[in-house]
């Protein structure tokens, strides 16, 4: 995709439909409203991870 890419400078990762993550860590909150999440992929063999349901809210 990368001929695709608006933006060259920028390594962009497709994902699959269905791809789960957990939180690693708690959001950097940088200025201009920039939030950054640090994220583990976990697989379904993974035993050690929660299902997750309903949508995650941001903190006001």
């Amino acid at each position: 995709i990368f001929s695709l890419l608006q933006t060259p400078k920028e390594d962009e990762v497709i994902l699959m439909p269905g791809t789960m993550f957990e939180v690693v860590s708690n959001p950097l909150n940088h200025k201009g409203g920039l939030n950054i999440i640090h994220l583990k992929e976990i697989n379904d063999d993974d035993d050690d991870h929660e299902e997750l349901s309903g949508s995650a809210n941001p903190s006001k």
